[in-house]
């Protein structure tokens, strides 16, 4: 059980820079929905661009994960509340996505729907996956792990979602389409130097063993 355990996190450690970098890639979904929309006026279906965007966010929450076990090991009460939020993003993310999908399915093949899911549920994201990132870039710039620089860009994640929150007492759900470009545009491209980042770093420490050990200076 506990090497099954291990092997899970280790596969979690190796592949969370992929994970940042597939994230990074779905996630442009986001940007290029808003720009059709603001500049086109080419709409798309809901369902399809969230079949897409957050299967990106899941992706996100995963490379997160990946981060757990070294982060744990150094600071592991603050990775321990990044792990609690990051779990409850993605029970989130699972159920929108759930409730999307099949809200699509039963449109195109009954003409039926089953709405929206609750307000609640949706608030719930934005506020879970900013702890999650808050917590995780905060220990990783206080122990640099996985370096300083990863914990710099996982900070730079959370700012978005905190202009939401912000954006969202203002304007409620009813979002300027250019507001919701200039808050969700730079995401995808911060999740692609994520991943970028974590994979040069892990080359980096292949090349020279000494580099793995580092100090929260």
């Amino acid at each position: 059980m506990v090497t099954a355990h291990t092997t899970v996190w280790s596969a979690l450690d190796h592949r969370s820079a992929d994970a940042f970098l597939v994230a990074g890639v779905l996630l442009l979904a986001s940007p290029a929905h808003i720009g059709l929309e603001l500049f086109l006026d080419v709409p798309l279906p809901s369902w399809l661009v969230a079949s897409v965007i957050l299967p990106g966010l899941l992706a996100a929450l995963v490379g997160l994960g990946g981060l757990y076990p070294r982060l744990a090991a150094r600071a592991p009460r603050t990775a321990a509340v990044g792990g609690a939020f990051t779990t409850l993003a993605c029970v989130t993310l699972v159920v929108l996505l759930g409730w999307l999908l099949g809200d699509g399915v039963l449109t195109a093949t009954a003409e039926a729907t089953i709405g929206s899911p609750p307000g609640f549920v949706f608030l719930s994201l934005p506020v879970t996956m900013t702890l999650a990132f808050v917590a995780f870039g905060t220990a990783s710039l206080r122990v640099a792990v996985p370096s300083r620089r990863i914990g710099a860009l996982l900070s730079a994640f959370a700012l978005p979602w905190v202009v939401t929150l912000v954006a969202t007492t203002v304007y409620g759900s009813a979002f300027p389409r250019w507001l919701t470009l200039a808050i969700y545009g730079p995401i995808p491209f911060v999740m692609l130097a994520t991943g970028y980042t974590l994979r040069m770093e892990s080359l980096s420490t292949v090349r020279d063993p000494s580099a793995a050990d580092t100090t929260a200076g």
